[in-house]
């Protein structure tokens, strides 16, 4: 697990562009509401990113020992299985920031970035499906969260026996 700054992801997409998605099952979506709405918290609200946004999952062929205050680490064969949409978001709202608030997003934004070992085939396929198997959340999901759902009996909430 790494932290990376705006910029970092920045620079990662302008060097390797959509070349950094061959092995995920989405592209980026260049024009959706959803990359605005994450455009908009990395400009507006960059120090809560890291609480709103599930970051980045990369599968690299070989992964090198990261010291613990390592600035810098060499990569080979990165591709960015799940997260498509965070990095082309974060790629836009940076260069379209200006320079005193991308100061501000690299200041106080993080983004994680999942870091794993190419385990082959199977493992890099499974790990791909698997990452980018999220089902939609509706509004209507979030009833769950009511005051009246904290009322009911915990039996009622947790039991997995029929009712």
């Amino acid at each position: 697990m790494l932290l990376l700054r705006p910029k970092s992801i920045y620079d990662l997409f302008e060097k390797y562009r959509f070349a950094l998605f061959y092995k995920n099952v989405r592209n980026p979506l260049l024009q959706s509401q959803f990359n605005e709405d994450i455009e908009k918290t990395a400009v507006d609200n960059p120090a809560y990113f890291w609480y709103y946004n599930n970051g980045i999952t990369a599968i690299t062929y070989f992964l090198p020992t990261i010291r613990r205050k390592a600035e810098q680490i060499e990569l080979t064969g990165l591709q960015i299985i799940n997260g498509a949409q965070t990095v082309y978001a974060i790629y836009q709202a940076y260069k379209d920031a200006s320079p005193t608030k991308r100061k501000q997003m690299d200041g106080e934004s993080l983004v994680t970035l999942r870091l794993l070992k190419s385990g082959g085939k199977d493992f890099d396929l499974n790990v791909t499906r698997y990452t980018n198997s999220q089902n939609p959340v509706d509004d209507r999901d979030f009833c769950a969260n009511d005051d009246i759902q904290i009322m009911l009996p915990p039996h009622l909430i947790l039991s997995r026996k029929p009712l």
